[in-house]
């Protein structure tokens, strides 16, 4: 990654996501639960889940919300300083 995309808001963007969507797919597992499973859990087609997890689909808080319950986990969000990281 050249360094000056490593703080451009869309790439951050994808970044965060991308972990979420690693986060959530963890938590099925643990779960013992597929794609199909989760999808009828919040009562929505397995390719529309589908799409959200690989991102295809814009998602929202409250669907973040929506899978933490349907899971049985709680999100637990931190931040950290990146002001005195290297841009290269």
């Amino acid at each position: 990654m050249h360094a000056r995309y490593a703080h451009h808001p869309d790439y951050l963007a994808e970044r965060l996501f991308l972990r979420f969507s690693q986060l959530i797919v963890g938590q099925m597992g643990i779960a013992g639960v597929d794609e199909g499973g989760l999808a009828k859990r919040l009562g929505m087609p397995r390719a529309r889940l589908a799409e959200l997890l690989s991102g295809e689909r814009v998602t929202t808080v409250r669907a973040l919300a929506r899978i933490a319950d349907a899971l049985g986990f709680e999100w637990v969000i931190a931040t950290r300083d990146v002001s005195d990281e290297s841009d290269g």
